[in-house]
């Protein structure tokens, strides 16, 4: 658990390279302790360094791993998270039948109130504002907005609106 922790507080000291190799160790330690609720909490903190460092390939298989084990587990909410971050991924994959089909699930099931949701909601509207996809990037968006709304941390939502008015009329 420790390695866990160590791998939360790394990127807040920029240290992102160094969060994988945490949450790499912590995962290694929940295999030996058969530990698997803080396996998966720990393949997700992964997924979103992965993410962050543009391992899509990799955090992308970690997610589809995750989301379906807290499906099996009726862990809706979570999964809906999962559906968020593989949003990011698609985007970065170029997977666009993909992003669709995640955002789908997002309509039944939306996502929990979270920074890490909203954070990683707003990569995958900036990879999709990357590429031209300005209405992709918009949904992706307003999710970030949103959350960060409900979360009330103004200085993030203001950040956010001003990606979203940035990508002018794409809804």
């Amino acid at each position: 658990m420790a390695h866990n922790g160590l791998g939360e507080l790394a990127p807040l000291e920029g240290e992102i390279a160094d969060a994988a190799a945490h949450y790499r160790e912590a995962l290694l330690a929940n295999a030996r302790s058969d530990n698997e609720r803080a396996a998966r909490v720990t393949e997700l903190n992964l997924a979103l360094v992965l993410i962050a460092q543009g391992e899509f390939a990799e955090a992308d298989a970690i997610l589809a791993r995750a989301g379906a084990f807290l499906v099996r587990r009726n862990r809706i909410a979570l999964a809906s998270a999962v559906s968020v971050s593989r949003l990011a991924t698609a985007a970065g994959l170029g997977d666009w039948p993909a992003w669709d089909a995640h955002f789908a699930r997002l309509v039944d099931h939306p996502p929990p109130i979270d920074p890490d949701t909203a954070r990683v909601a707003e990569a995958a509207g900036q990879l999709c504002r990357e590429v031209g996809d300005r209405a992709r990037a918009w949904r992706a968006l307003e999710i970030a907005r949103r959350t960060w709304e409900s979360l009330g941390r103004t200085d993030d939502l203001a950040r956010c609106r001003e990606a979203i008015a940035a990508l002018g009329d794409a809804a």
